[in-house]
């Protein structure tokens, strides 16, 4: 019997953290609080060689981005989730996903990205679209993005569309609007279709049909 009762136990403390599992895995307005303080402690106990290449302040989540925390650094709690995650193969799958979910993503490290890590680091319109334009999410580069297309835009650093005039404004030092909308594009195309707000998805089909 005693026996029975360890491995009862040992049942009942992993469905308790799935449980939390779960939770911490909630992205939107009803996330808990202490996943916010999970995601932070991560963040500061990222893996040595990923925290040489990864912004401190671009490091959101380990399930969204292609780095991993230092485990045995970790509170005992978040090891234990992070042990249970990586047991059950907890990864962002699905057949297709709206462009609201797309857009939420994090673009910097996305974990879909196709890229070598470095595409995130190097180049001055990278750390112009860090920096000046404050771009954290796929949507935010996909507005850049975008902007390539619109009515008078010319592919030119000196363009004076109503899109680079306005971009000048608000991103104070910004030298080349247009460089910086076509490393966002850049940026978008290193993921797949699937999750590409860019690219064609299935909810358009779906407009269609209405």
């Amino acid at each position: 019997m005693g026996g029975r009762n360890l491995l009862d136990i040992i049942a009942r403390n992993e469905a308790i953290t799935i449980t939390w599992l779960k939770s911490y895995l909630k992205f939107g307005t009803d996330r808990p609080l202490w996943a916010f303080a999970a995601d932070e402690l991560q963040a500061i106990n990222i893996l040595g060689k990923h925290g040489n290449v990864i912004d401190k302040n671009l490091r959101h989540s380990v399930f969204l981005q292609s780095w991993t925390s230092a485990r045995t650094d970790l509170p005992k709690d978040l090891n234990d989730l992070m042990k249970v995650a990586l047991e059950r193969d907890v990864k962002m799958e699905g057949l297709a996903f709206s462009r609201e979910v797309m857009r939420s993503l994090p673009i910097w490290y996305h974990i879909k990205s196709t890229a070598k890590r470095g595409i995130f680091n190097r180049g001055k319109e990278v750390e112009c679209l860090k920096r000046r334009h404050k771009v954290v999410s796929v949507g935010e580069a996909e507005a850049l993005a975008r902007r390539l297309d619109a009515q008078g835009h010319r592919s030119r650093s000196d363009c004076v569309c109503q899109s680079c005039t306005l971009t000048r404004v608000v991103c104070a030092g910004c030298s080349s609007p247009h460089a910086c909308f076509s490393k966002a594009r850049t940026l978008l195309n290193t993921l797949p279709d699937k999750w590409n707000p860019l690219a064609p998805q299935p909810e358009d089909y779906e407009e269609e049909d209405e």
